[in-house]
């Protein structure tokens, strides 16, 4: 079986790529460019990347299983590219595409991007080949990049949250499972949701740092437009940050409130508990002496 993989030379990409090393399988990387580092796997330079249509379905000749990224762009990008690439695969003759969508890919979301997604789900299921999708939760690792900041500065968790909860999913498990779907049968036709092992209130996310810490660190939701304003702060482009906000918006409506077994059931070990992770980006969080404090 021949597989490719799309989107390796991103945070996600690096931990599929090494799950597809831990299996023994060999793969082909579509890339935009040149790989910086040597690889040990084919690797197909696609400088158009998704744009290029043509240039794609050459690079997927030949290729049984593929594993298309969703991409970051906004909606009016995405879409286009989305199409794009799942039409190279049908035109190359690829067999199966796994796509990684994201929870809640539904046209009615707050978040922008769920129905440029629903859209690309849509064309995969009309378009010929057999499809898996993927549909991983919130990324644990969202945590410490959008408040690792104040909470070291503040003690404050403030992501406008509300009530809601979330079922946090690390990289690392949905690389695993990503793994599992592309090198084992049987995947067809299914649509995975993969979470952690919990699901976490705004609260309870403080509360596990408080506990990891050993400080206070309260809850206080930001507002939608304080939390704009945050991003946009950082250099975010306004409309990027009202998508996000639109994803904090899903949450706090209890679209996030999930938790499934597909960790364990497609990769045979337990999910990461948000514990665990959160313990090993303590230093971000500004915590003296993290290592006493880990588990």
């Amino acid at each position: 079986m021949t597989i490719a993989v799309t989107g390796a030379a991103g945070n996600l990409g690096g931990h599929i790529t090494s799950a597809l090393d831990r299996t023994g399988h060999d793969y082909r990387v579509i890339a935009r460019r040149e790989p910086t580092r040597p690889v040990e796997h084919e690797h197909v330079v696609v400088e158009g990347g998704y744009d290029d249509a043509d240039g794609l379905t050459e690079a997927l000749r030949g290729v049984d299983r593929l594993f298309l990224m969703s991409t970051p762009d906004l909606p009016e990008v995405r879409i286009p590219r989305h199409r794009n690439a799942i039409t190279a695969a049908q035109r190359a003759g690829v067999g199966h595409v796994v796509f990684l969508s994201l929870h809640d890919a539904v046209p009615d979301s707050p978040f922008p991007f769920a129905a440029a997604n629903a859209d690309a789900e849509a064309v995969l299921r009309a378009s010929g080949p057999d499809w898996t999708v993927l549909a991983p939760n919130i990324y644990a690792e969202a945590i410490a990049a959008q408040t690792a900041r104040t909470v070291a500065a503040t003690g404050v968790f403030d992501l406008p949250f509300g009530s809601g909860r979330a079922g946090y999913v690390t990289r690392a498990d949905i690389a695993a499972v990503v793994a599992a779907v592309m090198t084992t049968p049987g995947h067809a036709g299914a649509t995975y949701e993969i979470t952690g092992p919990a699901s976490h209130s705004g609260k309870e996310v403080a509360q596990l740092l408080t506990d990891l810490l050993g400080r206070p660190v309260g809850y206080a939701p930001l507002t939608e437009q304080d939390y704009v304003d945050g991003l946009t702060a950082y250099g975010l482009p306004e409309v990027t940050a009202r998508a996000f906000a639109g994803l904090s918006a899903a949450i706090a409506q209890g679209r996030f409130d999930l938790v499934t077994s597909t960790v364990p059931d497609l990769t045979g070990r337990a999910a990461t508990p948000l514990a665990e992770h959160l313990a090993t980006e303590a230093a971000l969080f500004g915590q003296e002496g993290s290592a006493a404090a880990m588990p």
